[in-house]
């Protein structure tokens, strides 16, 4: 659906920036997330539980790709939002 180049942008991001990042995870080639909330309210350690558990999800998965794993990793490698 989305193609290398698109932008994304989401509203009401939360605590973890689940949708943003996990559509991100399934587009083909490089996007660029634009993620807004009214106040910031972001927690690394529970982003980092929830995209771990999806990691658990993809172990034996044949359908997820080299690329989608890549990214993954280095969503749960950062050590700040700003590294995000």
């Amino acid at each position: 659906m989305l193609k290398d180049g698109a932008a994304l942008v989401e509203l009401g991001t939360g605590w973890i920036h689940w949708f943003g990042l996990y559509l991100a995870l399934h587009v083909e080639g490089e996007v660029r997330l634009e993620l807004y909330d009214v106040w910031d309210n972001r927690q690394l350690g529970a982003l980092k539980g929830a995209f771990g558990k999806l990691a658990e999800r993809w172990e034996h998965d044949a359908a997820v790709s080299t690329k989608q794993r890549e990214r993954l990793a280095l969503i749960q490698a950062v050590d700040s939002f700003d590294d995000l």
